[in-house]
């Protein structure tokens, strides 16, 4: 549909909005999308959508149209638009930077003075010098043993759907974190490309990107290997001697006893028959004196 112009005999301004992370409000964000709507002093409150011409992060007042224009935030998050006259306008988010949560369905009020200048209806959500903040997603990924400590040694990627791979790490003592990096509402898998030594690899774990802003975790667990849970093959609830050897003591080895071992016999057994030996041995003697 063809736009419909307004005249205009106003004063007009330009007004700076910059779109940043609730992380870091210094990080701006760039890709932002928009579209701005003017009220007509107040006599369209939903408003009517505003045409501009210019590229990503400058854009300068054409009319008003039915279609408007879609605008976008430049790469260091900075929106420009020149040349508004004196109305009542609001901003609304219609796409957000990959990375970020979109507040789709707010209404940022903008009011541009009669002497030219602006001002920003903070209780709207945008700040008084015109920044307008977005929730990153939070992702962390937690690799971990049976016992849910966490497992250093890992060789882990993680994969968009298409299959590219966002990063490759090596788990350590803490959690890997995904902040603002990771498109809400996107599937990502994670894959282990390595085990530690002593465990197996675990199956990849395909996930989507939560919407709501809180942190999500994603856990990888690893099993041992047989064998190597604490215990052995044939009794895993048994736990073998460390290294294999027993433990060592100021150079004694302390290891079990084994079958063929010539000290195997175990030492209360030889308490008792040198007690059984002992008592033989008097009761001989005594009927030895009675027989004298």
């Amino acid at each position: 549909m063809a736009s419909q112009p307004v005249p205009e005999r106003r004063t007009a301004a330009t007004v700076q909005i910059r779109k940043a992370s609730k992380e870091d409000p210094s990080a701006g964000i760039g890709g932002t999308g928009f579209a701005l709507y003017r009220t007509m002093d107040g006599a369209v409150p939903d408003g009517i959508p505003v045409e501009f011409s210019g590229s990503a992060g400058v854009y300068t007042y054409v009319g008003c149209g039915v279609d408007g224009t879609g605008l976008y935030t430049g790469e260091d998050g900075r929106l420009i638009l020149d040349g508004l006259p004196w109305d009542e306008y609001f901003l609304c988010e219609t796409h957000a930077a990959a990375g970020y949560l979109a507040d789709i369905g707010r209404r940022y009020a903008i009011t541009v003075n009669p002497a030219g200048s602006a001002s920003f209806d903070s209780a709207s959500g945008i700040s008084a010098v015109g920044t307008v903040l977005n929730d990153p997603t939070k992702v962390e990924v937690l690799k971990t043993d049976e016992t849910g400590q966490l497992l250093p040694g890992a060789r882990l990627s993680l994969e968009d759907a298409r299959g590219n791979v966002v990063e490759t790490w090596v788990s350590g003592t803490e959690a890997k974190t995904f902040t603002g990096r990771l498109e809400a509402g996107a599937s990502y898998t994670v894959r282990e490309l390595s085990p530690p030594a002593g465990y197996e690899a675990a199956q990849p774990i395909s996930f989507s990107v939560k919407t709501d802003g809180a942190l999500q975790s994603v856990l990888v667990i690893n099993n041992r290997q047989p064998g190597q849970n604490g215990g052995t093959a044939e009794d895993p609830g048994q736990a073998p001697p460390r290294g294999g050897e027993g433990i060592r003591e100021a150079g004694k080895n302390t290891r079990a006893p084994q079958t063929g071992d010539a000290e195997a016999t175990p030492l209360p057994l030889l308490a008792a028959l040198s007690a059984s030996a002992a008592g033989w041995a008097r009761h001989s003697l005594r009927k030895g004196k009675r027989f004298s």
